[in-house]
């Protein structure tokens, strides 16, 4: 299914406006875009209006007809749905009062207090444009923020609405305005597959200063509930991927440049929109008035499946926690994180019996596999166990899903609900509505990841009721044993419904993997792509050889040991074993996380070269 949408924004309407030649122009451009088009909206990011009187909607309206009749008529009789939400134009200050004008110099949730007072008498300079709006829509229940949804083909898409203009002045200014985010968030829960948000200011028009930090409390709170927002004000056409690391969410931003300039009429613009349900994937247009048309620059295509809305975001504490390096590696002056060089084990398939399952895969295609719904992962001492965990957890969560880990250790008791809330606020949030909000989540958005399944001190009977408890809340289980406790053959016949699997040594492609994740993050290599390749390759022999000829598992911890005594000739390779390799761990770790001097390490570090 293809949905077409129309953005425009800082209409600027008044009296003298003369926009005829312009709509001609924008209906004979977009007629071509909505051609097999199966939904369309109309979504204008305020500033419908130039003062907001009256007669301004008035003509407003007979411009909105006129694109509306056009699309109808030249397109299959295709209704083009209408989406609005006010601008600081759209305010008829003359409306203004004493009592709005005090309340907006200092707005914060204490003066907006409980009821809905001061909301109504800051409101009344948009009553025209209310009444305008209801000509398309439904009046709102709550005017500062409200949903238009609708339905293409089995999917749905949601507008979210939201109205930054209701504290508007005469020659506002940047960082002054606020949003009330903690009195409309509690009433959100909608689960829409498209979700756009749709207002007028940019963020840096929110004030930064108040106790909650209103401009970055209302940012988290828009790229929460949307993956795509729409907005105008700045009059420039502005297309941005914002990251926010913080809360691990990224989110697509485009502002429209200005439609009409009573003062500079040949500065117009406006942007279309095309969406496909199909691929989850998106073109936009950008047309700037030209002479006497409206002309396209370059179409540009995103992905917005990638974007995803986030019911929850993990705590910015346990995200750094979880994506820690564990031990001391000295690349990007000690700043990389875990997912910057990890490489996924393959595993090898303990089912013996079990025809549909591949004897090898990548555990990273565990993370969305419908077949592998229940999994042990059954691996050695330093294999990268844990590891492994973290970065399952971390590519659950980017496509989408909410994980939890937990340890063995930690189910001791029969209330694996308080274990479950525990680990809850830790990863995601301290407030229990949002528990609450968790554990009726669907469960085929909830994983659940147990690292050092050996350590439960409860039999396996016990056991199995704690597993069948479990997967009536979890849509897929992956449980870590280690190998050295030798209990997988008694969990493998105990247990119902699992696929076991064994962690894997790297092997040659995963091994030079690990090589150039580890070269690529280092900060004083040189650009020169030969030069690159070339260490990589002298790296990867030298490896392969130390690997071969000594009794070293090939683990990425050893390997990375290796790289590094390779680097700065730490010690004599042809002497490596395991204590050669835990050498260097712990030089690095007493020059890197110790501050211990080069020349001090002697000290720190006997070594028997007889060995």
């Amino acid at each position: 299914m293809e949905i077409g949408i129309l953005h425009l924004t800082d209409m600027h309407i008044s009296e003298q406006t003369n926009l005829d030649n312009k709509i001609t122009s924008l209906c004979k451009a977009i007629s071509y875009d909505f051609a097999n088009i199966d939904t369309s909206y109309l979504v204008i990011s305020g500033d419908i209006a130039n003062t907001g009187k009256k007669e301004e909607y008035e003509k407003a309206k007979n411009i909105i007809n006129r694109i509306q009749t056009y699309v109808f008529e030249q397109h299959q009789r295709l209704e083009i749905k209408i989406i609005l939400v006010p601008g600081n134009h759209d305010c008829d200050f003359t409306f203004d009062s004493q009592i709005r004008k005090n309340c907006i110099n200092k707005m914060d949730y204490n003066v907006l207090g409980k009821d809905n007072s001061v909301l109504e008498a800051c409101l009344t300079v948009q009553n025209n444009f209310w009444e305008f709006y209801c000509n398309y829509n439904e009046m709102p229940k709550n005017k500062i923020s409200y949903e238009v949804i609708g339905n293409v083909g089995n999917e749905t898409i949601c507008f979210h609405c939201h109205n930054t203009a209701w504290v508007s002045q005469i020659d506002e200014k940047p960082g002054t305005l606020f949003f009330p985010v903690k009195n409309i968030i509690n009433n959100k829960d909608i689960a829409c597959d498209i979700n756009i948000s749709v207002f007028h200011h940019p963020i840096n028009w929110f004030n930064p200063d108040t106790e909650t930090n209103n401009k970055r409390e209302f940012q988290n709170y828009l790229d929460k509930i949307s993956s795509i927002q729409l907005l105008g004000h700045e009059h420039e056409s502005v297309h941005e991927k914002r990251v926010d690391l913080d809360n691990i969410t990224d989110t697509l931003s485009f502002s429209g440049a200005i439609l009409n300039n009573n003062s500079v009429p040949n500065q117009s613009g406006f942007q279309v929109f095309k969406i496909s349900t199909t691929t989850k994937k998106g073109i936009i247009k950008k047309y700037i008035w030209n002479e006497n048309i409206y002309s396209t620059e370059d179409d540009l295509t995103f992905d917005y499946n990638k974007v995803i809305r986030r019911c929850f975001t993990i705590n910015k504490n346990f995200y750094t926690q979880i994506n820690e390096i564990q031990i001391p590696l000295a690349i990007n002056n000690g700043n990389s994180k875990l997912s910057d060089i990890y490489i996924f084990p393959d595993l090898e398939s303990l089912d013996v019996n079990e025809k549909y399952i591949d004897s090898y895969l990548d555990s990273k295609s565990l993370v969305g596999n419908m077949k592998l719904k229940k999994c042990i992962l059954e691996g050695e001492s330093q294999v990268g166990k844990t590891s492994l965990l973290k970065m399952l957890f971390l590519e659950y969560y980017n496509r989408g899903y909410y994980p939890l880990i937990i340890d063995g250790k930690d189910i001791k008791k029969n209330d694996f609900d308080l274990i479950l809330k525990r680990k809850f606020i830790q990863t995601y949030s301290e407030e229990s509505i949002e528990f609450d909000r968790y554990k009726q989540l669907e469960k085929n958005n909830k994983i659940l990841l147990i690292d050092d399944f050996q350590q439960m001190t409860f039999d396996l009977h016990k056991v199995q009721q704690i597993i069948n408890q479990i997967s009536q809340c979890f849509d897929q289980i992956i449980i870590v044993i280690d190998s050295s406790y030798g209990i997988f053959p008694q969990i493998q016949a105990e247990l119902d419904g699992f696929y076991y699997f064994l962690i894997k040594p790297f092997g040659y492609k995963k091994t030079n993997d690990l090589i150039i994740r580890y070269f690529s993050n280092k900060c004083y290599l040189s650009s020169d792509k030969q030069e690159l390749l070339q260490k990589i390759r002298f790296t990867f022999d030298q490896v392969r050889n130390i690997l071969g000829n000594k009794f070293i598992p090939s683990y990425p911890v050893f390997i990375l040991s290796i790289i590094q005594s390779l680097e700065n000739a730490l010690f004599d390779l042809n002497k490596t074993s395991y204590g050669y390799c835990y050498q260097t761990l712990i030089h690095y770790a007493l020059s890197g996380k110790a501050n211990v001097r080069n020349e001090d390490l002697g000290s720190y570090i006997v070594t028997d070269h007889g060995v």
